[in-house]
């Protein structure tokens, strides 16, 4: 199997209250030869268990998030983005 999977010991709690209330899957698809009749066969399985595994799995994202300003514009041979984590906000990781 290809892509993300957890090991058997570990899974996200689901309806735990404490657990996600959604989730959500973002894909950006890029056909710049404008091929015809492409088919796409991403998507998500998720396994559900009444089972709880002895390790709850989470996800540390860190970084800025991605929004409009940055993006690459067209034709660059370098871009530069920086961001800022200020004292606080590390303080509480």
């Amino acid at each position: 199997m290809w892509g993300f999977s957890l090991p058997p010991e570990a899974g996200y709690p689901v309806n735990s209250g404490d657990g996600p209330r959604y989730l959500m899957m973002e894909t950006h698809f890029d056909n710049r030869g404008m091929v015809p009749n492409l088919v796409d066969n991403s998507g998500l399985r998720f396994y559900y268990t009444p089972n709880l595994r002895a390790h709850d799995a989470g996800v540390m994202s860190l970084g800025m998030h991605p929004n409009w300003r940055h993006l690459i514009p067209p034709g660059q041979s370098a871009v530069l983005s920086q961001g800022h984590c200020t004292a606080p906000c590390t303080s509480q990781i």
